[in-house]
């Protein structure tokens, strides 16, 4: 798979949704994150799911939740900064960017089906080595 080094999926969410922008903090993306992946984990959606950890080491701690949603999904695909090396888990493919492509400043979740369709689209506008807790982003969640 190969992308352009400045597609973002926060600018094509936010064309369509600019009045609902808001800034968010780091712990409110994993809350929106997590009840967009309990569609699938919990409610057995089968959908194609697009995750963005900005950087593959911000993907490990969540390794086991993602084979349990793999198991399940259409399909799953992780992009990142591959700072780490991650283990080959069926259904999901590693996608990897580079370090100054326009997704590594954002967090995004889609998760697209015929019978559920939700998206997650931000773009940090703090720095990733910042504390977790100070970490702001702004985005919108459809």
């Amino acid at each position: 798979m190969t992308l352009s080094s400045d597609f973002s999926v926060f600018d094509l969410v936010e064309r369509v949704q600019s009045k609902s922008t808001l800034l968010r903090h780091r712990r409110t993306m994993s809350l929106v994150s997590y009840e967009i992946e309990n569609i699938t984990l919990q409610d057995n959606a089968r959908t194609r799911i697009f995750s963005g950890f900005q950087l593959y080491s911000k993907f490990v701690p969540q390794i086991e939740r993602y084979r349990r949603i793999a198991a399940l999904a259409e399909v799953v695909y992780v992009f990142g900064v591959p700072d780490v090396e991650l283990p080959a888990i069926d259904n999901i493919t590693y996608v990897p960017i580079a370090a100054d492509d326009a997704l590594a400043q954002e967090w995004f979740l889609v998760s697209y089906g015929p019978e559920y369709a939700s998206a997650l689209a931000t773009r940090e506008i703090t720095r990733i080595e910042e504390e977790d807790a100070l970490r702001m982003f702004k985005g919108v969640w459809t």
